[in-house]
C-alpha cells in the first residue's frame, strides 16, 4: 500500500469517527432540550391547574404560546388534573 493510500485511509477513519462524535453529541443535546422543555411543561401545568384560571382560558394560552391544537390542550389539561388528583391521596 503506498503512502498516499494510507493516508486517505486514515483520513476517512479519523473523519468518520469524529462525524459520529458530533452526531451523538447533538442528538445528546436534542434529547436534553427535549426533557428540560417537558419538565417546564409539567410544572407549569401543574401551576395553570392550580391557578383560578378557567379551562378556556389555559386553552388559549397554551394555543397562543405553544402552537398546541384544540385536543392537545384539553388532553395536557386532563393530565395535570388527574396528577393533582393522584397527588392529593398521597
Amino acid at each position: 500500500m503506498d503512502k498516499e493510500k494510507m493516508l486517505g485511509t486514515i483520513k476517512s477513519a479519523t473523519r468518520s469517527f469524529a462525524d459520529r462524535l458530533n452526531n451523538q453529541y447533538a442528538e445528546n443535546l436534542d434529547d436534553k432540550f427535549y426533557q428540560g422543555f417537558d419538565l417546564c411543561m409539567l410544572k407549569m401545568m401543574n401551576l395553570l391547574v392550580d391557578s383560578n384560571l378557567k379551562d378556556a382560558e389555559i386553552i388559549s394560552l397554551l394555543q397562543k404560546h405553544f402552537d398546541l391544537r384544540l385536543s392537545e390542550a384539553e388532553d395536557m389539561i386532563r393530565t395535570a388534573k388527574n396528577r393533582k388528583n393522584r397527588n392529593k391521596g398521597k
